[in-house]
């Protein structure tokens, strides 16, 4: 889950402001938002063979990023962008190896059928993608010097 938090100094800044705190709230919201379409044009989407033991269809990382306004105080704003697919830690942060201590059971299009349900004796760990942080550093960068940013996700073979 991605946060963005505005400090004291800056809130009573920008109440001094014309727009008063309602701009900062709105350019809060805009930066949410365009963290959300960053993650989402990023987002990679798995094989639909690979996914079948998930039961859920191809995609829904991609589709789950949400935010709220919740938690923010008097004294500060928040916005929290997050994703809601069972899976969202695993594509984020990776997972660590399970070779020798584990037999995995999983569908994969190298099985013989292709997608069909097998086990292997462990599987191999994998660094995770780091979508939504690369989205929110993105979302950031533009907002501060008033560049587009687009997608850069590039698919690397045998992952999400």
């Amino acid at each position: 889950m991605a946060r963005v938090f505005i400090s004291d100094a800056a809130i009573f800044q920008t109440t001094r402001n014309p727009k008063g705190s309602a701009g900062t709230a709105r350019w809060m919201d805009r930066l949410a938002l365009s963290t959300i379409a960053i993650a989402e044009k990023d987002a990679p989407v798995n094989n639909p063979l690979n996914a079948l033991h998930r039961e859920a269809p191809v995609g829904v990382y991609k589709a789950s990023f949400t935010w709220d306004r919740k938690g923010g105080t008097v004294a500060y704003l928040k916005r929290s962008v997050w994703n809601t697919a069972r899976h969202a830690g695993i594509v984020e942060f990776g997972r660590r190896s399970s070779r020798g201590r584990s037999v995995e059971v999983f569908t994969w299009n190298r099985f013989v059928p292709p997608g069909s349900l097998g086990a292997l004796y462990g599987t191999g760990g994998r660094s995770g993608y780091g979508i939504l942080r690369l989205a929110q550093q993105k979302a950031w960068a533009a907002a501060r010097y008033g560049y587009k940013v687009e997608a850069t996700y590039r698919p690397r073979r045998g992952r999400f």
